[in-house]
């Protein structure tokens, strides 16, 4: 599946921010992490449990655990809140749901202060 830009949100190192996802399914949506090289890292899933109407978070990456929290409602929004930002972290994230193949995008870029 090609991955293409989406929005960009400016962040601070160690900071917090929030992903956003809206996308319709019912059966599982995938957070993912890409450095631009088409290389993918699974932040997280998300399953939705004998149809309800809620997923719940899975299979979190041990690079993001206790970092991340999923936020999601009966509206198809599946947000994604990241925790103490890194230099590592600095890179595209794409909710996916590969079934229906829908994907939402946004790239994590470094906020730079006025001076510099």
């Amino acid at each position: 599946m090609m991955v293409t830009e989406g929005s960009t949100v400016n962040v601070y190192l160690g900071g917090n921010t929030t992903l956003p996802c809206s996308l319709q399914d019912n059966t599982e949506i995938f957070w993912i992490g890409t450095n631009g090289n088409q290389a993918f890292v699974t932040v997280m899933s998300l399953l939705f449990i004998l149809d309800g109407p809620i997923p719940e978070p899975s299979e979190i990456h041990p690079q993001y655990k206790g970092r991340t929290k999923a936020f999601s409602s009966s509206t198809n929004t599946h947000s994604l809140l990241l925790m103490n930002i890194t230099e590592a972290d600095l890179m595209l994230y794409c909710c996916m749901d590969f079934q229906l193949k829908q994907h939402n995008c946004t790239k994590l870029d470094i906020e730079r202060n006025r001076n510099g």
